[in-house]
């Protein structure tokens, strides 16, 4: 016979034995899917060589012949998809539909089977399929439809024709179930890698303790989930997709819990403060960031405490906080405190001492007008040179400013003396009539009238030294009376002065609103006949930050 004519021949019986072994796989697929005997185990039970797992071999691909079933194409087509992604190598070891394991065909060299050459006797019909095909697995899969999901029955079979592994699985979605098909049949997996800033935390698989940060392990294919606790941390809850391929890292910064802080034995209305800022009442559980910290209790009529507190995380501290009462007109007030209250009114009791004249003060009875020339010796008569006397008048005044934190103005200062006096004195007629009357001073009034002062203080605590410099105007009525033919006569002089004035004082706050002052201040008249006036004052005021609604409101503490 010729090289051509046994070429031919041997190409011919070549593809009688790929018709022979698609034939034969064809047939197998039709096979009912309880046909092969089982085990408990769901295992073939033919002969020790059929146990196991499925054959790692790498000789051949594996074709997977599906049953739909009750199942849509839809659903069909998302457990396909499910298989390539779950499926190590799937373009050269599996064969998910039948256009693939056609062009496997085509593609096929396989040698032909000695047995189709009339050299040894041939085995099984499915064993010279799968080895005429070139395969090293068939999978035949059923999809249904269940009441909470889809389900695959499925059998495995080897090149010999011989179920290796069959059963049934179970899974919500056909994705799902393509993943735990894969992960049934060759128990594939994929690696993970779970890292955690801190590391040393404790990883859980699906309840399975995996070990610890940082974390490279290697998990079944499908949906898992995960957890990671770490002491003094909030526990991470998760999950995790692994395919063959593997899967995306999985990083965690894991979050610091707070600690707890309990104050006890404070008053109450205490407030708590942590490293200066305020984080509520002791009468409430407060959380802490872990860590050492500055902790001051603080509550009205009590002198405040502080002291150290250190705290880790996820502990409970508690802290007894036995504050010492003190008498509240005593207690400290914050510098900041008194700084922010800008609008502020006092109301002060005045005693002044003024050596002085009233001259040039003037007044008018029965159509006569007087003037006061001075007072009168003992004798009745005018001294020669003016005479001048002590008055000590007392009053109230009230004044009304705006401050800054160490300068401000006092806009309006408005304050009132009266006092009884008995002086002789010298009133003189002359610019009607020429005479003169010897009469006697009964009663002396003052209105002082200070536009503007301009006002500078210091503070330190609840103490706040002030300084203040500005302009005045005395308007002051002088009431007296004089015989005039056995007949008591009385009449009003009055004159007006300008002055200048400064004082300095000292201002105690009790409140960040309310403060106890005292002042002294002189007033030297710019007519120099008038004398300087010395004035002591003492009173209280009241200070606030928003008064005409002009103001940002004050810190909440305030």
């Amino acid at each position: 016979m010729s090289d051509t004519s046994l070429t031919s021949r041997l190409a011919a019986v070549s593809r009688a034995a790929l018709l022979v072994g698609f034939l034969a796989l064809v047939s197998l697929a039709t096979v009912p899917m309880t046909a092969a005997a089982q085990t408990g185990t769901g295992q073939s039970a033919a002969d020790d060589t059929a146990t196991g797992s499925p054959s790692n071999s790498t000789t051949g691909p594996t074709l997977w012949l599906f049953r739909e079933g009750d199942v849509s194409s839809t659903a069909m087509s998302e457990f396909r998809r499910g298989l390539a992604e779950a499926l190590p190598d799937v373009e050269s070891q599996h064969l998910l539909d039948r256009s693939a394991f056609k062009k496997h065909l085509e593609n096929q060299n396989a040698p032909v089977p000695p047995c189709m050459k009339g050299l040894e006797p041939c085995g099984s019909p499915q064993a010279a399929a799968f080895g005429a095909a070139g395969l090293e697995n068939l999978v035949r899969l059923r999809l249904e439809s269940t009441g909470e999901g889809v389900q695959a029955t499925y059998k495995l079979m080897d090149r010999r024709g011989r179920v290796a592994r069959d059963g049934t699985v179970r899974a919500q979605s056909p994705r799902q179930l393509g993943f735990a098909v894969v992960r049934a049949i060759f128990d594939a997996t994929g690696s993970v890698s779970i890292t955690t800033t801190p590391s040393g935390a404790t990883v859980l698989v699906d309840g399975e303790n995996m070990g610890t940060t940082p974390l490279d392990t290697r998990l079944a294919v499908g949906t898992h989930n995960y957890t990671i606790e770490l002491q003094g941390y909030r526990t991470v809850e998760g999950g995790v997709e692994v395919t063959s391929s593997g899967s995306e890292p999985i990083r965690h910064e894991l979050e610091a819990m707070q600690g707890t802080l309990i104050v006890e034995g404070a008053p109450e209305g205490a407030r708590v403060f942590i490293d200066d800022t305020e984080v509520g009442p002791a009468s409430k559980e407060l959380p802490i960031a872990p860590g050492n910290h500055t902790l001051k209790v603080t509550a009205k009529n009590y002198e405040p405490l502080q002291t150290t507190v250190s705290v880790e995380a996820g502990q409970t501290v508690t802290k007894t906080a036995a504050l010492q009462r003190v008498n509240p007109l005593l207690q400290s007030v914050d510098a900041d405190q008194i700084a922010n209250n800008k609008y502020f009114f006092r109301l002060s009791y005045d005693q002044s001492i003024h050596r002085t004249t009233f001259r040039d003060a003037r007044g008018e009875t029965g159509g006569t007008t007087y003037e006061f020339l001075g007072f009168a010796n003992d004798n009745g008569d005018l001294p020669n040179e003016l005479q001048k006397r002590t008055v000590g008048p007392p009053g109230l005044r009230f004044d009304v400013g705006y401050t800054g934190r160490n300068f401000g103005i006092v806009a309006l200062s408005l304050s009132y003396h009266g006092v009884a006096q008995d002086r002789r004195v010298i009133l003189d007629s002359s610019p009607t009539d020429g005479g003169t009357q010897i009469g006697r001073i009964t009663q002396m009034h003052r209105l002082h009238l200070r536009p503007l002062q301009l006002k500078g203080r210091l503070i330190f605590n609840n103490f706040v030294p002030t300084a203040e410099i500005g302009t005045g105007i005395a308007f002051q009525w002088v009431e007296a009376e004089f015989q005039e033919q056995g007949n008591t006569r009385e009449l009003t002089l009055n004159q007006t002065e300008a002055y200048w004035t400064m004082g300095a004082g000292l201002e105690y706050y009790f409140s960040p609103n309310w403060f106890a002052m005292f002042r002294y201040s002189f007033q030297d008249y710019f007519n120099a006949g008038r004398g300087v006036e010395h004035m002591l004052s003492f009173g209280f005021g009241g200070a606030f930050a928003n008064v005409f609604g002009i103001e940002p409101e004050p810190p909440e503490e305030l």
